[in-house]
């Protein structure tokens, strides 16, 4: 996404309820919480969607 909202993408491809992202503090990554098992988890990915 951009800095001003617009162009926002995807990064997971599931179809569990993803919320609440956060920027790493340098950027490289995103963390966010998933009810991919039916409980809440905390997932880490890089912020490049790879």
């Amino acid at each position: 996404m951009d800095s001003d909202g617009n162009n926002i993408i995807r990064l997971t491809d599931d179809s569990a309820m993803d919320s609440n992202p956060q920027w790493s503090p340098t950027g490289g990554q995103i963390a966010f919480v998933s009810y991919r098992d039916g409980n809440a988890e905390l997932y880490v990915m890089n912020s490049n969607g790879r």
